[in-house]
């Protein structure tokens, strides 16, 4: 059965990017990754690197993909081991003969998994940020961004810088020490630069 579906899901995927190859253009795009993500309430930078895969709906709109492990530990002491980001969502912008500007909302989420080695927390109620990401958290996350793509026949390049807004789950104590007894939302500055091929 898991053969089946995943033989239907080929066959979708191949129909889905053929449509208007006719029209002579490129409509997919499949680009590497590379990524920093400064969390300002956890006072980090992170680099991520991954992969992204965008399908051109028309010439003002696509649908947008993005999958990246951040492999290093999060802060000395480490209270995340790595991360993992993913999303999907829409660019919208003119599409130009080797140029482009864009817009994308794409929601997500985030992996923060538990360190190597143990976080040592103290035990108050609600528990500090940090000691709520270390037990292993996955957390929702919405990035808008901005970008500018440089493309011809087989190549593209592109650069995204903007903000990724993180839903942190509560109760807990923000970076002030203030609780949050409901989680809350923070801003967050997140670029990068994509390298790939269109077909």
């Amino acid at each position: 059965m898991k053969r089946v579906a995943r033989i239907a899901c080929f066959v979708l995927v191949a129909a889905f990017l053929s449509t208007g190859a006719g029209a002579g253009e490129s409509r997919a795009d499949a680009v590497f990754r590379l990524g920093i993500s400064d969390y300002g309430e956890l006072d980090a930078t992170d680099v991520s690197f991954g992969v992204g895969l965008s399908y051109r709906l028309t010439s003002w709109l696509a649908t947008d993909a993005a999958l990246s492990l951040a492999p290093a530990n999060l802060s000395d002491p480490a209270f995340s081991g790595s991360r993992t980001e993913g999303a999907l969502g829409f660019r919208l912008g003119p599409h130009l003969a080797r140029t482009g500007v864009y817009a994308a909302v794409r929601p997500g989420f985030v992996k923060f998994s538990k360190p190597d080695e143990p976080t040592i927390c103290i035990l108050i109620f609600p528990p500090p940020l940090r000691c709520t990401l270390a037990t292993g958290k996955s957390v929702f996350a919405l990035d808008l961004v901005g970008g500018l793509q440089l493309q011809n026949e087989r190549g593209v390049l592109r650069f995204e810088v903007g903000d990724r807004i993180v839903k942190y789950p509560g109760p807990l104590l923000d970076a002030n020490s203030e609780p949050r007894f409901d989680g809350f939302w923070s801003h967050n500055l997140a670029a990068s630069v994509a390298v790939g091929v269109r077909f």
